[in-house]
């Protein structure tokens, strides 16, 4: 189902799966959205903290993992298109015929990614739920790309669906015109008020 802001360049597009055998089924939605050669990937990390000074003072979050990054076998980590920067990671595309495969997972805690590319800004939304069993080792976002295109790839959670009932993944998507460095304070300046200028899915519109 695709439904268009009637004055925005907003959209929002629920998928829905339908289990049609005759027996229950465990799956989770899986939607792509194939970018145009070109542009880089812009996929927030979780809020970046300092060491605490003394663990006297530190609070449980302080000392446990925050963020979940998953590799496939043919991802080379040292990649000069990936960039493992402190806030975001960032993933160019490449049309170059000799590069090769590469894809990434990540639990993407915070609701949204962005494709940026000649001056053009896309961003998709979608809601995180904590605690979910998400595929892929806990992947709510992935990314593949090769010579002739980038995917933005977004999971829901794992659901045991019974015959004939079906889920629903929603997701809500803008186009800006935005002109942006990507260094990670213009992506502060310019790129997040995009993303908080539309709703996340359920919120409206």
């Amino acid at each position: 189902f695709i439904r268009m802001h009637p004055d925005k360049p907003w959209v929002r597009v629920t998928h829905r799966l339908i289990n049609h055998n005759l027996w229950p089924i465990k799956l989770a939605p899986w939607t792509l959205s194939v970018m145009a050669p070109g542009g880089t990937l812009v996929i927030p990390q979780e809020p970046y903290k300092e060491h605490p000074r003394h663990y006297s003072v530190a609070g449980p979050e302080d000392l446990l993992p925050a963020r979940r990054v998953v590799v496939w076998p043919y991802t080379d980590m040292g990649d000069r298109r990936l960039c493992w920067g402190k806030k975001f990671i960032q993933i160019r595309q490449d049309a170059s015929p000799e590069v090769a495969k590469l894809k990434i997972g990540i639990e993407n805690k915070q609701g949204w990614a962005a494709y940026h590319n000649h001056g053009h800004l896309f961003v998709k939304k979608f809601v995180h739920y904590p605690g979910a069993d998400y595929p892929d080792l806990g992947s709510t976002l992935e990314c593949f790309t090769l010579p002739d295109m980038l995917e933005l790839e977004l999971l829901g959670p794992l659901e045991t669906i019974d015959q004939g009932g079906f889920v629903e993944f929603t997701e809500t998507w803008a186009l800006f015109r935005q002109e942006c460095d990507l260094s990670e304070t213009a992506i502060e300046h310019k790129i997040l008020p995009r993303v908080a200028e539309f709703p996340a899915p359920g919120a409206g519109f």
